[in-house]
Formats: structure tokens, sequence, C-alpha cells
């Protein structure tokens, strides 16, 4: 049993599967440790589930040589944006920046730049590097922690946009005029250099007070513009059919040992709102620029909600005094509608809620059929 003791957590390998008469024999691979330990109970669910949080020495090994040796001679293949005001926007304890964003306003209107970390770059197709992300799929974020698809030479470093440091990146420019509306798109690599990395609850304080703390004076005039851009792109947003579900998201707090502290409401203030809308414009906009250059492309999309279902939400919310203009062939638009009326009531939780459920489950798809509730024609995942 590889020396474990009573009341330990062990990982077992299966070798003979219960019978009706006999109980299943395995080999003990590993003791995880005691049973009430944070990190024990966290590691048996990466077990569990498959999850591996070390990477193979091959791939460290690459990844240290790729981060160890930066490509010198791409910067001059890219478009060179290293003077712009540009910064990140992430939560406090982020330590992986893999978009940036920057605004220029224009006569009139505004352009906005969206500047995602080229990743792709620096994992070469067919290599150790590129089998591992297949393999692993996605990064893997827990409450007080995260297991990357790519180790963190290259995740927390080389491919993240850290302030004052070259970075290889795609970037999206998208022109609005003066009301919020888009005249123009573009993208391409370029090479960045971030000014400033900022948290979501600093942008929101300078904002409040317009009074920019020591060494953000250079900032200021951009949070504006982005603030007033990103104001009129959601309420586009909500006219044109979002859908705006207003259901609460918690957020675990731990102590220093790991253990759970509280459970609150996790803030979303007007910074969080201004990076939603940017990042929403830049997925739209990939979307449209593949979709008009016929590029096969992954979409993410979201269908139409079952009639049979929205007839019996409409039944429910019936008994509040409440109902949908038509169960057949229901418009995004009709949705928001009703979340707009029910919003400060005592049934909007339980309204939103149970809508949030009628609805059917986002996916990633080869067809386009569009995005029913942000009411858009064209989305992916750029960002």
């Amino acid at each position: 049993v590889r020396g474990a003791k009573n009341g330990q957590v062990v990982h077992v390998a299966i070798e003979h599967y219960p019978t009706p008469h006999k109980p299943p024999v395995g080999q003990v691979t590993e003791v995880l440790g005691h049973a009430q330990d944070p990190e024990v109970e966290l590691k048996s669910v990466f077990r569990k589930y498959g999850v591996h949080e070390e990477f193979p020495p091959e791939v460290l090994d690459e990844a240290e040589r790729i981060a160890a040796h930066p490509p010198a001679d791409e910067k001059g293949k890219r478009k060179d944006l290293r003077d712009r005001m540009i910064f990140t926007i992430d939560g406090e304890k982020a330590k992986d920046f893999d978009d940036a964003v920057s605004i220029e306003k224009m006569n009139p209107g505004y352009r906005l730049g969206v500047h995602i970390a080229d990743v792709s770059y620096f994992v070469p197709e067919g290599s150790a590097l590129d089998e591992e992300a297949f393999e692993r799929g996605t990064s893997i974020y827990y409450p007080d922690g995260v297991i990357p698809m790519l180790p963190f030479p290259l995740s927390n470093n080389i491919c993240s946009l850290k302030p004052r440091e070259d970075r290889l990146t795609m970037s999206v420019f998208i022109d609005y005029d003066k009301q919020g509306n888009v005249t123009g798109s573009q993208v391409f690599n370029s090479i960045i250099r971030s000014q400033h990395r900022f948290t979501y609850t600093q942008v929101a304080r300078l904002l409040e007070k317009r009074d920019p703390d020591p060494g953000f004076e250079d900032a200021m005039e951009s949070l504006v513009a982005m603030q007033e851009l990103s104001r009129r792109l959601r309420r586009n947003r909500f006219k044109s059919g979002s859908v705006n579900f207003n259901v609460p998201e918690p957020e675990i707090l731990f102590d220093d040992e790991g253990r759970i502290q509280n459970i609150v409401i996790a803030e979303h203030n007007i910074a969080h709102e201004l990076i939603e809308e940017f990042m929403l414009a830049a997925n739209q906009a990939v979307a449209r620029y593949l979709w008009d250059k016929k590029v096969p492309s992954i979409h993410r999309i979201h269908e139409t909600p079952d009639e049979d279902r929205i007839a019996q939400f409409n039944e429910f919310i019936q008994s509040f005094g409440m109902r949908l203009k038509r169960t057949h062939h229901v418009r995004s638009t009709d949705l928001q509608h009703l979340l707009e009326r029910v919003k400060g009531h005592p049934e909007e939780r339980t309204i939103n809620t149970l809508l949030l459920r009628t609805m059917k489950k986002a996916q990633y798809s080869e067809s386009d059929p569009g995005h029913f509730c942000l009411g858009f024609k064209h989305y992916t995942h750029f960002t």
C-alpha cells in the first residue's frame, strides 16, 4: 500500500473490477495525504477527472528553451504598437495577462484596440508543447489557483502581457462613430509594450473620482474614453437583443491555510463591464472577419430556446402577473424586455434563474446560426 496509513487518501489503479461475489482488487499508485487536508481534497478531484498538475519533462524543457530565446527577427515582421497607450485590466490575483486594450479618439468617434497574446506563435505544430496542450484542452481555474494548459515559462512569462515588456500579439482595431456603431475593423499581427497593469478595482476607483493616482496620469484620458465607448456599446447591445441575466456569481474567500473563510457575491463594477464589452466586440469583429473571408473556423453559437420550455416558463411567470408576448419564435428582445420589467421586484432573482435554465447551452460549432442570447449574427472566442 506504499506506506499508506489509516485515514489517508490514496489513488488506486483497479486491476479486477467487483463482481456480485468478489470485491474489487487494485494497486495503490499514490498516497495523497490525510483526508481532512484541503490540498488532498483538491488532489482527489484532479485524480478523479484525470487532470495532470505536472508537465512531462520534455514539455517543460521545450517551454523553457522557447521562453529563454524569444525571436528577435519576428519584431520587424509585425505592426509596431509599442509607442501606443496600451494596458491590461485584470483581477487582483491574476498572474497571466493575455489581453490588453487601447483607444484613440477619432474625428468623429473612436478606434478601439484589443490585443491578444499570440500564444500560437510559440507553440510549433506537432511539438511536445502542442501535443500536451491538445491533451489538456484548456487551463483549469479553481477558486484558489490554476492548472495551465501551457507551462508557466510561456503562460506566465513570454506569453503574458507584462508591463514594459515587448510582447507578440494579435490585434483587432474596431472603428466606431459617436453613437458606438461599427464603421470598420482590421486584424493583424503586432508587437506591443503594455504601459500599465491595472486591476478592476483601480480602474473603477479612477473613473469614479476622475483624479489619477501618481504614475497613472498618462492613462487617464484613455480610461475616460473607454468608459464613454463601453457605455454606448452596452446600451446598443441590449437594445439590439442581448439578454442581461442578472444572476450573482459567488466568490470563495480562503484563509492562509487554504480553508474556506467566506462565500460572498463577486464584485462586478464599471471596469468589469468595460472589459466585458470590449472582449465581446473583439470576438464579434473577428467572427465577422472570418465569415467575410470565408475562412472555415469554430464559432461560439447559442441556439434559439425550445418552444415547449419557453411555454412552460411563460406559464410559470403568469403567477407573478407577467407574460411573454409570444412563445413561438421568441426573440431575445422579448426576453430582455421581460427582465427589464422584473428588475427590482422580489421575484427578479427567481425569474432570472429560471429563464437562464430554460435556455439551451452555448457550444462550439463549425456552422454559424448566430448567438441567440447575445443577439449576434456572428460570434467566436478570439479573446
